[in-house]
Parts: structure tokens; sequence; C-alpha cells
């Protein structure tokens, strides 16, 4: 826990409230983690225009990282899927080529 008062308008108080704010903590358990009343932290962050930049950066941070994690496993899964697919193909391909043509399977 952070002190109260004296530390939260520090760099390492605004460094504190990024990192918090990066790893989605809510108003409330940022609060506590400085130790102070939800109201409190709300007023630090109208009165001290730096810890509301620290929350919304690291907010901001947490998006981007989301962001490219998402697009990381959609691009994957339109790999796989192709590959999947020219697999696919291919094993098509070659039973095909592999099966003899069926004659006098008709049915009289």
């Amino acid at each position: 826990m952070i002190a109260k008062r004296k530390e939260y308008c520090t760099e390492r108080g605004f460094k504190a409230a990024f990192t918090m704010a990066k790893a989605g903590y809510t108003m409330v358990r940022m609060a506590r983690m400085f130790g102070v009343s939800r109201r409190t932290f709300l007023y630090w962050r109208k009165t001290f225009p730096a810890m509301q930049e620290a929350v919304e950066n690291g907010r901001e941070e947490a998006a981007r990282e989301i962001t490219q994690v998402l697009h990381g496993i959609r691009a994957s899964v339109k790999r796989n899927r192709e590959n999947a697919n020219d697999l696919l193909l291919a094993a098509l391909s070659h039973c095909n080529a592999a099966t003899p043509a069926r004659q006098g399977c008709e049915k009289p």
C-alpha cells in the first residue's frame, strides 16, 4: 500500500496509478491500494492532472496491448484456417487420385 497524502502526488504515485490502471484495476481498487476512499481518489484525479493522465494513459496502454493480442490471434486463426484448407484440398486430391473409378456399381 502506498502512503497517503505525502506520496500520492509524486512521480511514484503517478507511476503506481498508471500501473494499476494498465492492470485493469477499478477506481475503488486503486483507491484502496492508495489507502483512501474512492471519493478522495477521484478528488486527486481532478486536482492533479498528472494523476488523471496516468490513469488514462494506463488504460490506453492496456487497450493497445489487448488490441495487439487480438490482432495476433486473428492472424493466427486466419493462417491456421488457410493451412487447414490447403491440407484438406491436398488430402482430397490425393484420395480422388488413389480411388479407382467405380464401374459396375450402378443399380440394375
